[in-house]
């Protein structure tokens, strides 16, 4: 039987419009190489602004989706996805971001203070990046046996507990399927980049 209702004009069709994906901050920072298209602007954001989304991360708020476009790159013989809303936020967590000329975005000055269990601009001696906790493998960092007192085995207690808090992180991504009209792909861009 016929439907009573049309669809929505809002509804969005994975065959047309794309799907979203859920990536963990492992995943982000270590297995996907994110490259950006020649419309994209380059890394602006400031240390304050990487940490300050850094501890929302941490935290576990909400944060807008990433906007991917698939692409089918000749050169590398496979589909990479172009980072069209996301970049700072990535540069931010240390993913590694590929810009049209071949270079990578520089890292990220967001650090954890180990001392104090958040995100600060301040690389002091016991800070690490978003990345470095996302990659923190403690079995071949504590092989061997080790005793941990004072002030040493509270960074070790802050840097596992960053750790597994990172872990467990998930980041909303929407995919734009290959087949998308480069208008449309700009248009979304536009629409989600410019005030």
């Amino acid at each position: 039987p016929p439907k009573q209702h049309p669809d929505p004009s809002w509804y969005v069709r994975y065959r047309e419009h794309g799907h979203p994906h859920m990536y963990t901050a492992r995943q982000v920072v270590e297995d996907v190489t994110w490259y950006l298209p020649g419309f994209q602007r380059g890394s602006v954001w400031d240390a304050e602004r990487q940490a300050a989304y850094c501890n929302l991360v941490f935290r576990g708020v909400p944060t807008p989706p990433l906007l991917l476009w698939e692409r089918y790159d000749t050169a590398r013989k496979s589909y990479v996805h172009l980072v069209l809303d996301g970049q700072q936020r990535l540069t931010a967590l240390g993913a590694k971001v590929v810009r049209p000329d071949g270079t990578v975005n520089p890292p990220p000055r967001a650090f954890f203070d180990l001392e104090l269990g958040t995100f600060s601009t301040d690389p002091g001696r016991w800070s690490q990046t978003f990345g470095d906790l996302a990659r923190f493998d403690f079995e071949r960092q504590m092989s061997g046996e080790r005793t941990l007192e004072g002030d040493e085995a509270r960074r070790w207690y802050w840097r596992i507990h960053a750790h597994a808090v990172i872990g467990g992180v998930q980041l909303l991504v929407h995919v734009l399927p290959n087949r998308l009209p480069r208008e449309d792909v700009v248009e979304a861009f536009r629409a989600v980049n410019i005030p």
